[in-house]
């Protein structure tokens, strides 16, 4: 097992990241240095999938064409960025990224407990890892299964290692009476692993490519960050789903989805105030939404209040999916693709509440990030490149995943 903690590199990394969501598709450009604590986004552009009228379950077609075009734009627009500001550079490697519907992030942990105190070698951990491997493989589903459901696996690591309950980065040799390792598996919709996959040997060939879940993304991110707390919820909001992430001890050990995003509530508010959907998004954004209440006529008011109280239900089931085996931690991160957070954690904080009976923290996920990303664009999408940006940088830069 490598247990090599640092790599750097000699000459700055280009890489275009993908991250494909449940209605929309954002493209980026960065150049990742080594020698500094941030990446530097040159070029950012998301492409956003037509609104339907009617909330459905997502079709991976729908998604398609908007997937397509934000491909071709890195082999205009994005490749032309990368010449711009350094002739000499090469887009050499390609991140992409599936957040739910598209994919499911699996959690495994196996430890190793004894009454008394051990020295911690290389064999025992090899002998834990072949132990964990062999348990994912027992209970994995078979491959004619996930390829009835139309499932792929796309990445596997070894995510964590703790000595007796603290995370471990240089294990051998130290005392213990419990060795936990936890393992991740990110799965994805085969059908849209295939058309990313198509698309991206077609405009960068050569490039050399990782494709991760959103969400390991985001709990990787936030073990980076020093934030004063071990236990946290992660809240990944889209246009169409929105995926929480229960983290214990630092571990991530529990992720569910719901079909409800940004846009379940611009079609609810369109329909209750009869608006084009464009002015619906206005009633995210705050002080709009509170100012826009208190002028609107009693009716539509009770109309606009059902749709945004029916979000805030959907979001309490999500809570209270598992609540028998996590409880939502006090610590809420929020992700999401809009400027409305005020909006957003204000509903989250009252759909927590309603499921645990307290009050929660609720953060942006930049709140914790100790450094702002770097900008060599003029009007860059920096906060919805965050997580994938920070991600590649560190994966490149300072620590390398366990491998199997």
């Amino acid at each position: 097992m490598d247990m090599e903690l640092f790599s750097r590199v000699k000459k700055p990394i280009y890489a275009a990241l993908i991250d494909i969501g449940s209605g929309s598709v954002l493209i980026s450009i960065i150049v990742s240095d080594g020698n500094n604590a941030s990446p530097t986004i040159i070029w950012s552009h998301r492409e956003i999938a037509p609104l339907k009228q009617t909330a459905v379950e997502i079709p991976a077609k729908h998604l398609m064409s908007t997937l397509l075009n934000a491909v071709m734009l890195i082999d205009s627009k994005g490749i032309e960025t990368v010449r711009d500001h350094d002739p000499q550079a090469k887009l050499t490697h390609v991140q992409i990224s599936y957040s739910a519907p598209w994919s499911y992030t699996v959690h495994k942990i196996m430890s190793f407990t004894e009454t008394t105190s051990f020295t911690v070698t290389k064999e025992l951990l090899n002998d834990i890892i072949s132990t964990i491997t062999k348990k994912i493989d027992e209970e994995r589903v078979d491959k004619e299964l996930m390829d009835h459901h139309g499932l792929t696996i796309i990445d596997q690591t070894l995510s964590g290692l703790t000595i007796n309950g603290y995370q471990s980065h240089d294990p051998i040799g130290q005392t213990a009476t419990n060795v936990s390792l936890s393992h991740t598996s990110d799965i994805a919709d085969t059908i849209m692993v295939d058309a990313i996959t198509e698309l991206q040997k077609k405009v960068l060939p050569r490039a050399t490519t990782t494709q991760h879940s959103f969400m390991h993304m985001f709990h990787h991110v936030m073990q980076t960050y020093e934030t004063p707390f071990n236990d946290s919820c992660l809240v990944n909001i889209t246009y169409e789903a929105t995926e929480i992430g229960v983290v214990r001890n630092h571990i991530l050990e529990y992720t569910t989805t719901v079909p409800v995003g940004i846009n379940t509530l611009v079609r609810g508010y369109s329909k209750a105030l009869n608006v084009p959907h464009e002015e619906a998004y206005s009633f995210l954004r705050e002080p709009y939404h509170s100012r826009a209440l208190e002028t609107m006529s009693a009716e539509k008011r009770k109309a606009v209040d059902a749709v945004t109280d029916e979000y805030k239900r959907n979001l309490a089931t999500l809570f209270s999916e598992n609540t028998t085996l996590l409880s939502i931690p006090k610590a809420i991160v929020i992700h999401n693709p809009q400027d409305i957070d005020e909006f957003l954690h204000i509903a989250i904080a009252e759909a927590a509440k309603e499921v645990t009976c307290t009050s929660h923290t609720i953060r942006n996920v930049n709140y914790y990030s100790p450094a702002p990303l770097k900008s060599g664009a003029d009007n860059p999408s920096l906060k919805q490149v965050t997580i994938s940006a920070q991600f590649f940088h560190h994966q490149f830069n300072h620590i390398r995943p366990i491998s199997l």
